[in-house]
């Protein structure tokens, strides 16, 4: 009899502990690309897009997060969902209280997953202030109904991103939808770079945003050569250490956002003493004179400032003797998004005009496997998931887990009586030597 009542509790046990796991932002198991800061409490808060969060689950069929966000609009910022490299699915912020979002169902329990959420929106693009409004998104956990293994290994090679509109991916959606002329850094040509070449990137990249001044707002608005400084995009406070992250390379797209300003010669030259300043700081943050730095323009034609980068490189090279700062034109890739900007297209083809000096200069090869395949036109989204359904979910678990191992019980019962009053039907069985319980340690 004693067996039957050990396998329904070994049945109980195992119902009751298959719960899942709550997994703070901080872990060692979750592995992060880009800026965030991080609290006391555990949690990651960031505004960059381009920040990711990894990880690997096993035995679980769904991965959601905790989050909020204290943007103005909160609804703006999106992220994309990427399971073991498949098409990354959207999720969409849909307030600023805390909430739990689901990020993947239906996974197979059977094998081990990995999945990353990748932020996806440009931060000015949520309120188009161009003093950048100190808003960010903050992740407490993520959860599973399986567990969290070790992350995916932490990618070797390093980059640095700091550029606008078009490397942040903003107006880069053409579909008819709510995202409609709206931004999706998971496409941009930063990001197919950093797939490529499998690199840990830390981009920082601002609509309107420039090297001498940007095009809109107040003239005395920081540009990227104090913005890039920030682990926040709009907190000042908050400076991130240099020290903690030292890239292999620098990949530089400002200028665009200047042109309105460049009316005479002075202000030209103004402009080409400021870059080549930036140029000079980038290798004193990094602690070497190098640092290998690619310089941009395009796709848009700006003929006002166009060969004034180009001027600025020169300059560079002749006043340093540095032979590591590159001029890259990608003039000629499709403005197919919005507003003059790359779309899915025009990014892609600048990836590729890109990819081959990167390659030669850094001595890298890539693969296009590691490049994430975008879904051509938005997805539905997974079903809203809070806190009191995932409670209520665990308090019907455990009912169904007791109704269980109450009926295995009842039955095992059932059948003893019955053999006790039928002796004669019920077939011998041997008996089993009872073992006592171990002694367990106070």
């Amino acid at each position: 009899m004693a067996s039957p009542i050990v396998a329904a509790l070994s049945l109980l046990a195992t119902l009751l502990l298959s719960e899942g796991e709550i997994l703070p932002a901080s872990s060692a198991r979750v592995r992060w690309q880009g800026r965030a800061l991080w609290a006391e409490n555990g949690s990651a808060s960031f505004s960059w897009a381009g920040v990711q969060a990894s990880m690997t689950v096993r035995n679980a069929t769904t991965v959601s997060v905790r989050l909020m966000s204290d943007f103005k609009d909160p609804t703006i910022s999106m992220f994309r969902v990427f399971v073991d490299n498949g098409p990354g699915v959207k999720i969409h912020v849909r307030g600023a209280e805390w909430e739990e979002y689901m990020l993947v169902s239906g996974l197979s329990s059977s094998s081990a997953h990995n999945i990353t959420l990748w932020y996806a929106t440009d931060p000015v693009s949520t309120d188009w202030e161009w003093s950048v409004t100190n808003q960010r998104i903050t992740i407490e956990s993520f959860i599973t109904d399986g567990g969290f293994e070790s992350p995916p290994p932490v990618r070797q090679r390093r980059l640095e991103f700091i550029g606008d509109s078009s490397m942040a991916g903003d107006h880069i959606d053409t579909a008819a939808g709510v995202d409609h002329c709206r931004g999706d850094h998971s496409g941009s040509y930063s990001a197919l770079i950093c797939g490529y070449f499998q690199a840990n990137c830390s981009t920082m990249a601002l609509t309107g945003h420039s090297v001498y001044r940007n095009c809109c707002g107040d003239p005395s608005d920081q540009t990227m050569v104090n913005l890039s400084r920030r682990i926040i995009a709009g907190d000042g406070s908050a400076v991130f250490d240099d020290s903690q992250f030292v890239p292999d390379a620098t990949v530089l797209h400002l200028g665009t956002n200047d042109a309105r300003w460049i009316k005479d010669e002075v202000e030209e030259k103004d402009f080409v003493s400021t870059y080549v300043n930036f140029l000079r700081e980038l290798t004193v943050r990094h602690a070497t004179s190098n640092l290998p730095i690619f310089c941009l323009i395009g796709p848009k034609p700006v003929p006002e400032t166009d060969q004034l980068v180009r001027d600025a490189v020169d300059q560079y090279v002749s006043r340093f003797g540095s032979r590591n700062v590159h001029f890259v034109n990608l003039t000629g890739a499709e403005l197919d998004g919005c507003h003059d900007h790359p779309g899915w297209k025009g990014h892609r083809q600048a990836f590729d005009m890109l990819i081959g000096t990167m390659s030669e200069v850094l001595g890298w090869n890539g693969t296009s496997s590691g490049v994430h395949q975008m879904l051509p036109i938005p997805e539905q989204e997974p079903e809203p998931l809070n806190i009191a359904q995932r409670s209520n979910s665990r308090v019907w678990l455990i009912a169904v887990s007791v109704c269980a191992a109450l009926l295995l019980l009842a039955v095992v019962s059932g059948t003893v009586v019955v053999c006790a009053r039928r002796q004669a039907r019920c077939p011998k069985v041997a008996e089993v030597q009872e073992e006592p319980w171990p002694a367990v340690a106070p």
